[in-house]
């Protein structure tokens, strides 16, 4: 019977060997899928870091193109503004033309000469001022969609 006992304790010790090696080769695995999340969770911490860099250049960016945007846009009511003063001057020289005609005496011929001349000036003028006109637009059109664009990457970079 004492051997019976013997033999039991023997395999039961056996066991517990066993037991307790499964027991410190699961530890071993815990401690290093523990350093291996600690170490991807400082790699995910870091590019966290640096993504909120990012966003804050990108916002930086963002609010200095729309001070660009805004100054531009005030150029071309500056523009718009010294256009309708021009058109208002050109208003006056058509009508001191008119009152000329009247005071002076000149000839038809001489008279005509002078209209036309006006006329070919003001055309000029009317043309420089609508290129600028839709130079300035087309330029704030393209500095309008660079911007979106760059919304639209801050976007991007904050959902990734």
């Amino acid at each position: 019977r004492r051997v019976v006992l013997e033999s039991a304790v023997a395999a039961l010790q056996a066991r517990v060997a066993d037991k307790e090696e499964e027991l410190s080769s699961a530890e071993r695995s815990f401690a290093e899928k523990h350093a291996r999340l600690a170490s991807e969770d400082k790699a995910l911490q870091d590019e966290v870091a640096v993504r909120q860099g990012e966003c804050v250049a990108l916002d930086a960016s963002l609010a200095e193109r729309r001070l660009e945007v805004a100054r531009v846009e005030s150029s071309l009511q500056v523009g718009r503004a010294e256009a309708e003063e021009l058109q208002k001057t050109l208003s006056v020289l058509e009508h001191s033309v008119e009152v000329e005609r009247s005071a002076v005496n000149r000839t038809v011929q001489d008279l005509e000469a002078s209209v036309e001349e006006v006329e070919a000036r003001m055309a000029d003028r009317r043309r420089t001022l609508e290129a600028a006109i839709e130079d300035m637009e087309t330029g704030v059109a393209a500095r309008k969609d660079a911007l979106q664009k760059s919304v639209e990457e801050v976007a991007r970079g904050i959902e990734a």
